[in-house]
C-alpha cells in the first residue's frame, strides 16, 4: 500500500514474473533468508546482516519511488522491508514479513515495537498519529 500509494508499483505474481529461486509462498509457512543492505533502527537491530523470516506473499515491489528507501531484500533481490523518507513523513516503515509470528526472531519483533513506541512517546504532541496493523 505504502509503495501504491506513492506512485509505484507491484510486481502481480512473483512465480509468474520472476523466477523461484526463493520460494515466498506455499501452501505451509514458508521461510527464507532476507539480507539488510541499508541499516535502519526502526525495523532491525543493529548489527544484523541476514535474517530468516516467515514468507506469506506472491505480490512485491516493483517501481518505488525516490521517497522509499529499501532496507532488505530477499535473495532473489525483491524488496522485503523499506523506510518511507522522515522529511516527509516522520514515521512509516513497511515490511514483508509477519513478525507477530516470527518465534525464533523476537530481537525483531522487540526493535519494531520499542522503536515505534519510542517514536509515539517522543513526538506525541507534534504529530496526529496512526498505527496500522
Amino acid at each position: 500500500m505504502i509503495n501504491v500509494g506513492s506512485g509505484g508499483t507491484l510486481i502481480p505474481d512473483i512465480p509468474t514474473f520472476i523466477n523461484d529461486s526463493v520460494i515466498h509462498r506455499d501452501t505451509n509457512e514458508t521461510k527464507h533468508l532476507i539480507f539488510i543492505e541499508k541499516k535502519s533502527s526502526r525495523i532491525f537491530p543493529l548489527g544484523l546482516d541476514t535474517i530468516l523470516v516467515n514468507s506469506n506473499h506472491h505480490q512485491a515491489l516493483d517501481s518505488i519511488p525516490k521517497e522509499i528507501t529499501v532496507i532488505a531484500r530477499s535473495f532473489d533481490n525483491l524488496p522485503e522491508a523499506i523506510e518511507y523518507n522522515p522529511s516527509i513523513h516522520p514515521y512509516m516503515v513497511g515490511v514483508q514479513f509477519h513478525q507477530e509470528k516470527m518465534d525464533n526472531q523476537e530481537a525483531v519483533k522487540e526493535n519494531l515495537i520499542k522503536e515505534l513506541n519510542n517514536f509515539i512517546l517522543k513526538e506525541k504532541n507534534k504529530y496526529n498519529l496512526a498505527l496500522i496493523i
